[in-house]
C-alpha cells in the first residue's frame, strides 16, 4: 500500500528533528544495522561513488560494542538524483547523509541549513486565538473586547512581534535569480525600478569592482570614453538650461554649507532578525516587503546603518521607527559603536561608488543605438591588423542584429524608433548574471540612462534600466543597475503641442513607455523619473518656472486588510504635483481616461499611445485635461490626512505616521473577523456593535462563525512523505526467511519496486507549474529524495492525563513491545523542483489528487512482478489489491494483522513484565512507563532481537513452520505483451465490475486503480500499462455483477464516461477537468426502472376511493390533526388513491408506520393480501405495528420478509401475488436499483399494487443507485413529510431537523447546541475510555429511570465489532452488580463481516444478537423463527443441545447449536445484545438513546448519524473518542505541524465528519450531464462554422483548417513532452527507450486520428454550410418580403392621408 503525508516546514531542532530520528533509528533490525556500519568504515568515496576502501574494516562486535556505534537506519539519496537538485538541496552524493542534515531537508532547508537559493517560501499563519490568547469555545467578553480594541491580547498584555518566516538568504554563489515574467504594460513595479543589487550579481567586493570574465570583453568604444561621457551630459545640461528650461536632474544631496550632521548609525538586520523580518541583502541595503500593502515583490528598500527607507512602488519612505510600525512587529533599533558607524559609512560610499562604476562602465562598452560604429585604429602585424578589421565587421553584423530587436520592439510599442534608436544603447546579456533572462529567451539588453549630480554639483550618469528583448524584440523583463536618477529626453523635430494651455511644458512620469508616448505625440520634453518613488523625489527638488504635466499611471483600485493600497501611479503624481506646487511650480495633473484600455495592472499613457496612435494619444490628453481637477481631487482626498507638502523621507510625513500607525497585521485580521469594513480601523459605530457583543456591521455574532475565524491558520510544507509498504505475507516471509540471502532477495524486490513507482510520481509532481494556477502550462523539472527502510509497526494507544489546571487531555503514546513484521519504506521528498531553465519552485502536489491509490497499485504490481521473476508465487488480494504470496496461510496474515490492533492488551502485558499493574496506574504513570522506564535502558539491538524472537514464538504458538516461498516455484510464464495485458484486463474487469455493482457512477481515478490492480495479477512493464488496460477495460467493457452472458462466461457491460469542465474557485482562469463512469447496464437498468415506475404509477386500477380511506382512517381510530396531521393525512390520501405504485418520503419519526395503519386497514376491507418488506428482517418486522402481521389474519403465512427473501418466493412460485395483492416497502433508500427493478418487473408480471415509504437522508443502499431519485423521474415530485412527532420537546426536533438537513452550518448548529446542553461529549483516551464511558452512561441512564415501566435505552455505534465491545463492558457492570449471573458456558464465536473470532462468555438473562433469521422449536408447540438478522433475545435457559430463547413478543423457543452455527467455522454466528450498530438501529424507537463512536468521528457520516441522532423520544447522548479525533486530525496536517490541537479543533472535526452526505450519484444523472456537453459543443462548432461563413462572405479566406491545424498541432506536442521526459529520465537506459518508442505511436496515432476524422469534420462543415446558406436565404427573402409589405402599407397610408 500507499500513504502519502506532507510534512510541515518546521526547524531543524523541532519536529523535523524528531521525525528524522524517527526515520533514521525507528525500526531497522540490529543485525542490518551492524552489517551497514562494517561495510561503511571498510569504504571511501572517491569519485562520487562508495569504492572498498585500502583500510580494513574494523572488527564487527567492536564496531557495535555500545548503542552510539550503531548508525541506524541508512538514509539512501535518490541514486540518480541530478546534479541540479543535489546542488540546490545541499547534498553531498558522495556520502551517507547525517542525522542533522537530514534535519534540515526535512525543515525546507539545505542540508546544510541555508535557505534553498531561488525558491519562494509560504508564510505561516497563527491563529488568532493563539495571538490574542481568546477561548475560541465561547465569544469573548466586554473587558476583553475592549482589551482587543486597545490593540492589546484578551488579557491586557502587549501583543506579540507578527509571526514571519525566515528570510532566504540571496548569497551570490549559490543565488538563482528568478525567471522575470513578460509584462505588456510598462513596469510599474518597484522589483524592478529600485536599484539592484550590483554586489549581488557579480560577487562580493565591498572595496571595488571585481575583474570582469574573459567571456565578458566588449571591444573598447573609442567614441565613449569615461571622461566623455560625464563632460558631454554637462553640455547637455547646460544646453538645455539655456533653451530655457530647467535642469532635468535635481541635486541629490544639500550644498555643502547645508550638509547635516553624520546621521545615527544602527543595526538594522539585527533589529530585524530580532523581530522575524524577512528581508534580503544588497549591498549595503536590505529589501523588504510591502507587507502592509499585500505584495510579495521586494519593493523596499532600507540603509542598512541608518534605517532610512523608501517604498519604491507607493513613493512612501521615513525613519526606521515608521517602518516598524508599518510592519506590526517589535523591533528596537540598538545603535552601532563609533568604529563600527564610521566603518558602515565608509563601506557605503563604496558601495555607492562601485554600483555607479559598474552601471557607467556597461553604458561606455555598450554599442549605440544609432550611428555608425567608428573603426579601429588597425595596429600589429597584418594578421593582428586582419583580425582587428573581422571583429569589428563582425561587431557591425551584431549591432545591426541588436539593432533590429530594438527597433521591433519600440516598433512593436508604437515608438518613433528613429527617434528613440538615438538616445538608448545595447548589449547582449550576460550568460551568468542574466542567466535567468537568457533563459526566458533574452538575445538582447537595451540600456536607458538615469541622471543625477553630485554634492559638488556635478553631473553624473548613476545608473541604467536594462530592458531585456528577445530577437524579435518581444520583452522579457527590465531589471535596474546603479543608483537611481531621472532622464530627459528631448523631443522629435516638429511643432510642440501645448498642454494644459501650456505652449511650453514639461512633461513628467514614471516610466521610459509613457514618458516617450507623450514626448513623441506632443513634442515637449519629458522627465523618466522610472518608478512612483523617482517621481516623486525629482518632484520634490524642481524649483523651475515651466509648466509641469505630470502622467499619472492609472493603477487599480485595490484594498489590503482594509487598507486602500491601489492606484499607486495615480498617489504618486499628485503628491509630486503637490511637492512641486509647494516650490512655486505649475502643474497639470494628466490621468487617463477610463476608456483607455490596460493591462492586469491598470492603464498609462503608453497604452493610450499603442491603442489610437498619436492622434488618439492626443484626444486621451485633452480629455485628461478636461477631467484633470475632477480626477486630482478624488485622489488627494484619498491621501488625506498625510501631508503632501513633504517629501517621503521629510519630518511631515513621519509625524503622520506617528499619528497614524499602521495597525498590527494580526490586529487588521481580528477586525475583519469581527465583521468590520475596514481591517485598517474601526468607525465608532463599528467599536460599539463590537463591544455589545455584536459584529461591527451589527449583525448578531455567531459562535461557530467565531470558532472558525479565530482558529483558522496555515503551516507551510518542507518535504512530503510516501510510504510503500509491502503486504504482511511478504513481511512474514522476510522476517522468517531460512536464509539471509532469501531475505535480502525479498528486500530488494521491494526496494526495486519503490524506485520504479517513484520515477513514475516524479513525472506528475515534478511539473513545474508557469503562471496563476498553472494557467501557462507546465515545465518538467527535477526531484529528489531520501529512502528509510523500516520493518516494523509498532501499536500506540491514546492515554487520558490530568493536566495541572484540572483538565482533562490525551496523549497519543507508542507502545515500547514487539510489534508486527511490516516491510516498509518512507521516501522523503522535499518540496523542491529545479527545472531545466534553472526555476526552483515547489513540487506541483496538486496534480496528486486522486493518484496516490493509483501509484499504490503500480507498486504492488511492480513488486509482484519482481517476486515472481525470483521465484514467488504470487496472486491478487482482491479486497486490499495487494500483491501477496500464496505460500503464506490467510490465518497467520490475519493474526500478525491484528496485533496492532490490540494496542491496550499489548500494553497491559508490557506493564505486567516490568512488574506493573495497568488498571491501578495513572494516565502520567502509564505515559512514563511506556516512554521510559524500564524499557528505556535496554538496547536498540536487544529490543529488535526481541522482535524476532516474538515473531518466532507467536508462529510456534500458532503452529505454522515456515518454509522458502521461493523454493519449488513454478517459473514465471513468459507471456506476450497482448497476452500479458489481456490478462491483466480480465483482472481489472472483475475489480472495476465489482465497484460498478455498489456505485452507479465512479471516478476514473477508481478505473485507474483498478487497471493498477489488474498489472498486479499480470505484471507491469511501465506506467503506461495503466492507459493500455484502461483502452481494453473502455472498448471491451468489464464484468456486470450477478450479470450472465453467453457460454458460462460473466456478461460484460460497456462503460460510459463523461467529461465535465469547471472553473478553479481559487483561480477562474484555470479549467477543472472531471471524469466520471458509468455502464451501460446501469443506464438500461436505471431506465427501465424509470418506465416501469411511470407506467405503474400511472395505473389507477383498484386504487382506493376517498370513501375507502375515510373508512379505514376510522377503524385505525387514529386522529390527524394539527399540522403535521394534516401532513400525514395528505401522504394517506397520496399513497392510497395514486396509482398502482405510489412512493412517498418521510422523516426520522414522522411517523410513517401511523399512516399506514389506516390504509392497511382500508387495503384488508378491500379483501386484498397485504405484504410487508424492507431490505432486512428487522425493519421489515417494524411493519407488525402498521398492522401487518405473521399469525392472526393470515392463518399463519408469513406475509413478512427481507427484500432478497420476497423476490425469491415470488420467482420460485411459493408465494402467489395476483393483483389484489398490496406490498408494502419500508426503509426505500437502502434497496438499490437491482432489486427495485426487480420488484417492479414481478409487480408489471403480476399486477400487484405497491406503495413504498423511505427517506433518502437516513442509510444508503449497500448495492448501486439512489432508488428514491430514479422513482421521482418516472413518478414526478414525491410528496414528504419533513417534520417529526417523535422527540417530545421543540429543541430536540430542531436538532434531529437540522442533522437532516445535512452540511456543515447545520450540522455545526446541531452539535453545538448539544455540546451547550451536555449531551455531546469528547471522551479523554481512545476507544477502551469511551466503550467504559458508554457503559457507565447505559447504568447511569438506566439506574436514573428505573421507575419508569415503559422507559427504554438503546446504544447504536458504526460497527459489530464496537458494539460487541459495548456489550462486554456493560455485561461486566451486570455481573458486578448480580444482576446477570455467573458465566454457565463460553462460546466459540466468529464475527461473519470481519471473520474475527473471539469468545464469548453467556449466562442466563444474557441479551444476545442474531446475525440470521433463525427458527427455533417454540415452548407453546409450534415452530417458526424467533428472530432475524439483529433481532435481540433474552437467554433464558442454557441446555447441553442449544438455548432457550425469548423474543421482544414474549414467545421462548428452543434453538439447537447447530441452528446457531455458522457452516464455514462451526463458531457461533452471536454477539451481546446491550448495543446494536446504526444500520440495525434504523426503525426503532426509544425513549433515550446513546450513540457512541470509539474510533472516532471519521467511522460515521451524516446519513448514519442522522439515524443515530433520531432514534429517541426524549434524550439522545454522542460520546466520540479524543484520541481518535486528535490523530485524525494531525493525520490531516502537515507531519510535524507545530499547531496544538484544540478542543475547538476536535469540535470542528466532529462536524466535518458528520456534515457528510456522501449521497450516490445516479448513471442517468451522468448521462444528462454529457448529452448536455455535447450539445454545448455542438453549438460552439456550429458557431465556429457561423463564423467561417461570416469571413468568407467578407472577402476572407477561410481559417476553419488552420484552427483544425492548430489543434493537430496541440496533439503532435506530444513528441516534445516526450523529449521533456526523456532528458528527466537521463542514467534510466529502460525509462528511456520506453518513452522513445511510445512518442512515434502517439504521434502517428494522432496523425491518423486527425486522417480519419478529416473527411467527417469537412462533410458536416458542408453540411452545415448548406443549412446556414438555406437558413440565411430563408431569412433574406422573408426580409425582403417584409419591406415590401412595409413599403406597400406606407404607400396605402400616404394614400389615405392624401384622400
Amino acid at each position: 500500500m500507499l500513504t502519502f503525508r506532507a510534512g510541515a516546514a518546521s526547524t531543524s531542532s523541532g519536529a523535523a528533528g524528531k521525525m528524522a530520528d524517527h526515520l533514521m533509528t525507528m525500526t531497522l533490525p540490529g543485525f542490518e544495522q551492524d552489517m551497514a556500519t562494517y561495510y561503511q568504515r571498510g569504504m571511501t568515496a572517491e569519485g562520487g561513488l562508495w569504492q572498498p576502501g585500502t583500510e580494513a574494516a574494523e572488527d564487527n562486535a567492536a564496531a557495535t560494542a555500545t548503542d552510539a556505534a550503531r548508525p541506524g537506519t541508512i538514509p539512501e539519496p535518490r541514486r540518480d538524483m541530478h546534479p541540479a537538485v543535489a546542488a540546490a538541496l545541499g547534498i553531498d552524493t558522495s556520502r551517507p547523509l547525517t542525522r542533522d542534515e537530514i534535519a534540515e531537508l526535512l525543515a525546507g532547508n539545505r542540508a546544510d541549513g541555508e535557505k534553498i537559493a531561488g525558491k519562494q517560501y509560504q508564510r505561516a499563519v497563527t491563529p488568532l486565538a493563539e495571538v490574542f490568547g481568546l477561548d475560541p469555545m465561547r465569544l469573548p467578553t466586554r473587558a476583553e473586547l475592549e482589551n482587543l480594541l486597545a490593540g492589546k491580547r484578551a488579557d491586557g498584555s502587549d501583543l506579540p512581534a507578527a509571526p514571519v518566516e525566515a528570510p532566504p538568504s540571496t548569497r551570490a554563489q549559490d543565488a538563482a535569480p528568478a525567471v522575470p515574467e513578460a509584462d505588456e504594460t510598462e513596469d510599474r513595479d518597484a522589483a524592478l525600478a529600485a536599484e539592484a543589487a550590483a554586489l549581488g550579481e557579480l560577487g562580493h567586493a565591498p572595496d571595488g569592482p571585481p575583474p570582469w570574465p574573459d567571456d565578458f570583453a566588449p571591444p573598447p568604444m573609442e567614441e565613449a570614453g569615461g571622461d566623455d561621457r560625464d563632460a558631454a551630459l554637462a553640455a547637455d545640461w547646460q544646453a538645455d538650461v539655456a533653451r530655457g528650461g530647467e535642469p532635468a536632474v535635481p541635486p541629490r544631496g544639500p550644498a555643502a554649507e547645508e550638509r547635516p550632521a553624520e546621521p545615527r548609525a544602527i543595526d538594522v538586520a539585527a533589529a530585524l532578525d530580532a523581530a522575524g523580518v524577512p528581508y534580503r541583502t544588497s549591498g549595503g541595503r536590505l529589501r523588504l516587503q510591502a507587507t502592509w500593502r499585500g505584495v510579495d515583490s521586494w519593493t523596499v528598500s532600507v540603509n542598512a546603518t541608518t534605517g532610512q527607507w523608501t517604498d519604491f512602488a507607493a513613493s512612501e519612505g521615513g525613519r526606521f521607527e515608521s517602518l516598524v510600525r508599518r510592519l506590526g512587529v517589535k523591533a528596537e533599533a540598538v545603535e552601532l559603536d563609533p568604529e563600527a558607524a564610521k566603518a558602515a559609512r565608509a563601506a557605503e560610499v563604496r558601495r555607492n561608488a562601485f554600483r555607479k562604476s559598474i552601471a557607467g562602465k556597461l553604458w561606455d562598452e555598450a554599442i549605440p543605438g544609432a550611428g555608425e560604429l567608428r573603426e579601429p585604429n588597425l595596429r600589429g602585424s597584418v594578421g593582428q591588423k586582419l583580425r582587428q578589421r573581422a571583429a569589428h565587421e563582425a561587431r557591425v553584423e551584431e549591432a545591426e542584429g541588436m539593432r533590429a530587436s530594438a527597433r521591433a520592439y519600440l516598433n512593436g510599442r508604437g515608438l518613433d524608433a528613429d527617434w528613440l534608436m538615438s538616445h538608448v544603447r545595447l548589449v547582449r546579456p550576460h550568460p551568468n548574471y542574466d542567466s535567468a533572462e537568457v533563459a526566458a529567451g533574452a538575445a538582447v539588453v537595451m540600456l536607458t540612462p538615469m541622471f543625477g549630480q553630485d554634492e559638488d554639483g556635478r553631473v553624473r550618469l548613476t545608473g541604467v534600466q536594462r530592458t531585456y528583448l528577445t530577437e524579435g524584440g518581444a520583452k522579457i523583463g527590465r531589471r535596474m543597475l546603479g543608483a537611481s536618477g531621472a532622464w530627459l529626453l528631448h523631443p522629435p523635430a516638429g511643432a510642440a503641442v501645448p498642454i494644459g494651455g501650456h505652449d511650453q511644458a514639461r512633461v513628467a512620469g514614471e516610466g521610459f513607455e509613457t514618458v516617450a508616448s507623450v514626448v513623441q505625440a506632443t513634442r515637449q520634453a519629458g522627465v523618466v523619473g522610472y518608478d512612483a518613488g523617482g517621481l516623486v523625489a525629482w518632484a520634490g527638488q524642481f524649483t523651475g518656472s515651466t509648466p509641469v504635466a505630470l502622467l499619472a499611471d492609472r493603477d487599480n483600485a485595490r484594498r489590503h486588510n482594509g487598507r486602500d493600497v491601489g492606484e499607486a501611479g495615480q498617489k504618486a503624481a499628485a503628491k509630486a504635483a503637490a511637492l512641486i506646487e509647494a516650490n512655486g511650480g505649475e502643474v497639470v495633473y494628466l490621468e487617463p481616461p477610463a476608456d483607455v484600455a490596460g493591462g492586469a495592472k491598470g492603464a498609462d499613457w503608453a497604452d493610450a499611445l499603442r491603442a489610437g496612435g498619436a492622434a488618439g494619444l492626443r484626444q486621451a490628453l485633452a480629455a485628461a485635461e478636461a477631467s484633470s481637477a475632477a480626477d486630482r481631487a478624488r485622489i488627494e482626498a484619498k491621501l488625506a490626512p498625510a501631508s503632501p507638502s513633504a517629501a517621503p523621507d521629510g519630518p511631515p510625513a513621519q509625524v503622520a505616521d506617528q499619528n497614524q500607525p499602521a495597525p498590527h497585521p494580526e490586529l487588521v485580521r481580528l477586525y475583519k473577523a469581527l465583521g468590520a469594513k475596514d481591517g485598517n480601523g474601526l468607525s465608532e459605530t463599528e467599536r460599539a456593535n463590537i463591544l455589545d457583543g455584536k459584529r461591527a456591521d451589527g449583525a448578531a455574532l455567531d459562535a461557530a462563525d467565531w470558532r472558525n475565524a479565530v482558529n483558522r491558520s496555515k503551516t507551510p510544507i518542507g518535504y512530503v512523505d510516501f510510504t510503500f509498504s509491502a503486504d504482511k505475507t511478504i513481511s512474514l516471509a522476510w522476517a522468517f526467511a531460512p536464509t539471509e540471502a532469501e531475505r535480502n532477495q525479498l528486500a530488494q524486490a521491494h526496494k526495486d519496486a519503490v524506485a520504479a513507482t517513484m520515477a513514475e510520481i516524479e513525472q506528475v509532481i515534478g511539473q513545474a507549474r508557469k503562471g496563476k494556477g498553472g494557467k501557462e502550462a507546465t515545465e518538467q523539472g527535477r526531484i529528489g529524495w531520501i529512502t528509510f527502510d523500516h520493518y516494523t509497526a509498532r501499536p500506540t494507544l491514546e492515554i487520558a492525563r490530568e493536566t495541572a489546571d484540572g483538565r482533562t487531555e490525551t496523549e497519543i503514546v507508542s507502545v515500547k513491545v514487539a510489534g508486527d513484521p511490516q516491510l516498509h519504506t518512507h521516501v522523503a521528498v522535499p518540496n523542491v523542483i529545479v527545472t531545466e531553465s534553472g526555476r526552483v519552485v515547489s513540487l506541483n502536489t496538486l496534480q496528486m489528487h486522486g493518484r496516490i491509490h493509483e501509484w499504490g497499485a503500480i507498486y504492488q504490481a511492480h513488486l509482484a512482478q519482481n517476486l515472481r521473476r525470483a521465484g514467488a508465487s504470487i496472486e491478487l488480494d482482491r479486497t486490499t489489491g495487494a500483491a501477496r504470496l500464496s505460500a503464506v496461510p490467510e490465518e497467520i496474515r490475519a493474526a500478525f494483522s491484528k496485533r496492532t490492533r490490540d494496542a491496550l492488551s499489548d500494553a497491559k502485558a508490557y506493564a505486567a513484565s516490568v512488574g506493573a499493574e495497568w488498571d491501578r496506574m495513572t494516565g502520567d504513570e502509564r505515559i512514563k512507563l511506556l516512554k521510559g522506564g524500564a524499557f528505556a535502558s535496554r538496547s536498540a539491538k536487544a529490543d529488535d532481537m526481541s522482535d524476532f524472537a516474538s515473531w518466532r514464538r507467536q508462529a510456534e504458538e500458532r503452529g505454522y513452520q515456515h518454509k522458502s516461498v521461493l523454493q519449488d516455484a513454478a517459473p514465471a510464464e513468459n507471456l506476450t505483451e497482448a497476452a500479458r495485458l489481456d490478462r491483466a484486463y480480465e483482472a481489472a474487469a472483475r475489480v472495476l465490475g465489482e465497484q460498478f455493482a455498489r456505485r452507479a457512477v465512479i471516478k476514473d481515478e477508481d478505473e485507474r486503480v483498478a487497471a493498477a490492480r489488474g498489472l498486479v495479477a499480470a505484471g507491469i512493464k511501465d506506467g503506461g500499462d495503466v492507459d493500455r488496460v484502461i483502452a481494453r477495460l473502455r472498448a471491451r467493457g468489464v464484468v456486470e455483477t450477478g450479470g450472465a452472458g453467453g457460454n458460462g462466461e460473466p456478461a460484460r457491460t460497456q462503460i460510459i464516461a463523461v467529461e465535465t469542465v469547471r472553473d478553479d474557485p481559487d483561480n477562474p482562469d484555470v479549467k477543472i477537468t472531471t471524469t466520471r463512469l458509468t455502464t451501460r447496464a446501469h443506464v438500461e437498468q436505471e431506465s427501465a426502472l424509470v418506465e416501469l415506475a411511470a407506467q405503474a404509477g400511472q395505473d389507477r386500477r383498484g386504487t382506493l376511493n376517498p370513501a375507502q380511506v375515510k373508512r379505514g382512517i376510522a377503524a385505525s381510530g387514529l386522529s390527524f390533526t394539527g399540522e403535521h396531521g394534516v401532513a400525514q393525512r395528505r401522504m394517506i390520501d397520496h399513497l392510497g388513491m395514486s396509482g398502482r405504485f405510489a412512493v412517498g418520503i418521510g422523516a426520522a419519526g414522522a411517523g410513517k408506520t401511523t399512516l399506514l395503519k389506516p390504509l392497511v386497514a382500508a387495503w384488508r376491507d378491500q379483501g386484498a393480501d397485504i405484504h410487508g418488506i424492507s431490505l432486512g428482517w428487522r425493519q421489515a418486522r417494524e411493519l407488525r405495528e402498521a398492522g401487518l402481521n405473521t399469525e392472526a389474519e393470515t392463518g399463519g403465512r408469513d406475509t413478512i420478509a427481507a427484500v432478497s427473501v420476497f423476490i425469491n418466493r415470488v420467482e420460485s412460485g411459493r408465494l402467489d401475488l395476483s393483483n389484489r395483492s398490496v406490498v408494502v416497502i419500508d426503509e426505500l433508500g437502502t434497496i438499490g436499483t437491482r432489486q427495485m427493478l426487480d420488484l417492479l418487473r414481478l409487480q408489471e408480471r403480476h399486477g400487484f399494487r405497491m406503495v413504498a415509504i423511505g427517506d433518502p437522508k437516513q442509510c444508503q443502499s449497500i448495492e448501486a443507485g439512489q432508488v428514491i431519485g430514479l422513482l421521482e423521474k418516472g413518478l414526478g415530485e414525491v410528496p414528504s413529510i419533513e417534520s417529526s412527532v417523535r422527540q417530545t420537546n421543540e429543541r430536540a426536533r430542531e436538532i434531529a431537523g437540522l442533522l437532516r438537513k445535512g452540511g456543515a452550518e447545520a450540522v455545526g448548529k446541531a452539535l453545538d447546541m448539544k455540546r451547550q446542553d451536555g449531551t455531546a461529549e469528547i471522551v479523554a483516551g481512545g476507544p477502551s475510555e469511551v466503550i467504559a464511558r458508554a457503559a457507565a452512561l447505559w447504568d447511569e441512564r438506566r439506574k436514573a429511570n428505573a421507575d419508569r415501566p415503559r422507559f427504554t435505552l438503546s446504544i447504536s455505534t458504526p460497527t459489530n465489532q464496537d458494539a460487541r465491545a459495548i456489550g462486554e463492558a456493560i455485561r461486566q457492570r451486570l455481573l458486578a452488580s448480580g444482576e446477570l449471573g455467573q458465566s454457565r458456558m463460553t462460546l466459540a464465536a466468529v464475527d461473519k463481516n470481519t471473520g474475527e473470532h473471539y469468545a464469548m462468555p453467556i449466562a442466563t438473562r444474557e441479551k444476545i444478537r442474531l446475525f440470521a433469521r433463525t427458527n427455533a422449536a417454540m415452548l407453546d408447540g409450534g415452530k417458526g423463527a424467533i428472530g432475524d438478522n439483529g433481532s435481540i433475545l433474552e437467554i433464558t435457559s442454557i441446555r447441553d443441545e442449544g438455548l432457550v430463547l425469548r423474543n421482544d413478543h414474549g414467545r421462548e423457543g428452543f434453538v439447537k447449536w447447530d441452528t446457531l452455527a455458522d457452516k464455514e467455522t462451526g463458531r457461533m454466528r452471536l454477539a451481546y445484545g446491550y448495543a446494536m450498530t446504526t444500520n440495525t438501529a434504523q426503525g426503532i424507537t426509544t425513549t433515550e438513546h446513546i450513540f457512541v463512536t470509539p474510533g472516532g468521528s471519521q467511522t460515521t457520516d451524516g446519513f448514519k448519524t442522522y439515524v443515530s441522532g433520531s432514534r429517541h423520544r426524549e434524550r439522545d447522548y454522542w460520546l466520540t473518542s479524543e484520541g481518535a479525533e486528535r490523530q485524525e486530525i494531525a493525520g490531516r496536517r502537515p507531519l510535524g505541524d507545530p499547531r496544538p490541537i484544540r478542543e475547538h479543533d476536535i469540535w470542528t472535526n466532529w462536524t466535518r465528519n458528520i456534515a457528510r452526505q456522501p449521497e450516490k450519484t445516479n448513471a442517468l444523472d451522468l448521462v444528462k450531464i454529457g448529452e448536455e456537453a455535447r450539445r454545448n459543443a455542438a453549438r460552439a462548432f456550429l458557431k465556429g462554422l457561423a463564423a467561417d461563413e461570416k469571413r468568407e462572405a467578407a472577402g476572407l479566406p477561410s481559417d476553419l483548417s488552420q484552427r483544425f491545424a492548430r489543434t493537430q498541432a496541440r496533439a503532435g506536442a506530444q513528441g516534445s513532452l516526450t523529449e521533456t521526459m526523456a532528458r528527466a529520465a537521463e542514467d534510466k537506459g529502460q525509462a528511456l527507450a520506453r518513452i522513445e518508442r511510445a512518442a512515434p505511436a502517439v504521434r502517428a496515432a494522432v496523425a491518423a486520428g486527425w486522417e480519419r476524422a478529416r473527411p467527417l469534420i469537412e462533410a458536416a462543415r458542408r453540411s452545415a454550410r448548406a443549412r446556414l446558406q438555406s437558413a440565411l436565404e430563408g431569412h433574406r427573402r422573408q426580409a425582403q418580403r417584409q419591406a415590401e409589405a412595409h413599403t406597400d402599407e406606407q404607400e396605402s397610408r400616404k394614400r389615405g392621408r392624401g384622400r
